[in-house]
């Protein structure tokens, strides 16, 4: 007799909501964040169960600009935007300056802005 193969029992996983990526993002963001309006990471956490997620992301644009944060969270915000239906994700990145999450805030390297470069170069020809 011949055993008849069982289904396969594994979870099959679900592409990320537009919710799912903006918890992820608040998740990144210490208790301390703070923004203008009292805005804050508890608070924002706390309203994922009433508030619609276009409202969500424009208080985690908030708390981003107000607060230094990674790179994944602009691209966890980035990716959110662009699955909300609502939202035009490139008219939302132009408005609100969702900084690409390859020029995010970064402390700059000592002796490489312009300026400095231009008084180097002066100085190693003598002027």
């Amino acid at each position: 007799m011949t055993a008849t193969p069982e289904p396969d029992k594994r979870r099959t996983t679900r592409p990320p909501t537009a919710r799912d990526l903006l918890r992820a993002a608040a998740n990144l963001l210490p208790e301390s964040t703070a923004a203008d309006g009292d805005i804050t990471a508890p608070w924002v956490l706390a309203q994922f169960e009433t508030c619609v997620p276009d409202y969500l992301l424009d208080c985690l644009v908030e708390l981003g600009h107000a607060n230094p944060v990674s790179s994944a969270y602009w691209q966890l915000l980035r990716r959110a935007a662009w699955l909300l239906p609502d939202v035009s994700a490139g008219a939302y990145h132009r408005r609100h300056a969702l900084p690409r999450p390859d020029s995010v805030r970064r402390a700059p390297v000592p002796c490489t802005d312009a300026h400095s470069l231009l008084l180097a170069r002066r100085r190693s020809e003598g002027a």
